[in-house]
């Protein structure tokens, strides 16, 4: 969720933990009183609205034509630190895959293959795939 948050709020991390502070705190005091069905729908929807809220009252201080190229420029380093780190990490554990499923993987993932295609490249049952 933080991860959510980062992307969501320009990767200012800062206004990321403030808005999954007050998320938890949200579910504490909404779970007070109600019982909640599923925790992880709330939780992300609550995410997704306190941090547009908090674009929203951002926006109103700072209008988008102010911003600084430089900050701009600083937001878009930490994007590509961020997918640099989690294609590392993607990476670590494809690579523990066995070769066949890694290759399923890969053929769904990067080659937008249907499950039938990739069946019949790997000689497998649609299902199995």
């Amino acid at each position: 969720m933080y991860l959510y948050l980062l992307n969501l709020l320009s990767y200012q991390k800062d206004d990321a933990e403030q808005v999954l502070s007050d998320v938890f705190l949200s579910l504490y005091e909404y779970n007070m009183e109600h019982e909640i069905k599923t925790c992880k729908s709330f939780l992300y929807s609550t995410a997704h609205n306190k941090a547009l809220d908090l674009i929203k009252k951002k926006s109103e201080v700072y209008p988008t034509e102010i911003r600084d190229v430089e900050d701009e420029l600083d937001v878009l380093e930490k994007r590509s630190i961020s997918m640099n780190y989690e294609q590392e990490i993607l990476a670590k554990y494809l690579s523990a895959l066995p070769e066949k499923e890694r290759e399923i993987v890969y053929l769904y993932y990067h080659e937008d293959k249907s499950y039938d295609e990739i069946a019949d490249i790997v000689s497998s049952n649609k299902n199995t795939v």
